[in-house]
């Protein structure tokens, strides 16, 4: 997993999903229950989990940007959320 991630080709697709849930992970004493958004990405579903106190149920969509890794696989590299309604 590591060299298909550190040896990625360089160039970026930046794609928009529309987010389909979101939550809240767990809290504990050492974590804040960061919110994370379920999103469509290529007919499977993906979990993007974002910093703590991001408003995570302001926002439709997001945006990321994809690479494609050594071995063939997509990693995202950023991740934007876009504002809208649900």
């Amino acid at each position: 997993m590591w060299t298909n991630q550190k040896f990625c080709d360089k160039t970026k697709n930046v794609v928009t999903v529309p987010i389909v849930s979101y939550g809240h992970l767990a809290t504990s004493r050492r974590s804040c229950g960061a919110p994370y958004a379920n999103v469509i990405y290529e007919n499977t579903e993906k979990e993007l989990v974002f910093s703590c106190g991001t408003e995570i149920e302001k926002f439709s969509s997001v945006y990321i940007e994809v690479q494609k890794g050594l071995w063939g696989f997509n990693v995202i590299t950023n991740k934007t959320l876009v504002k809208g309604q649900w």
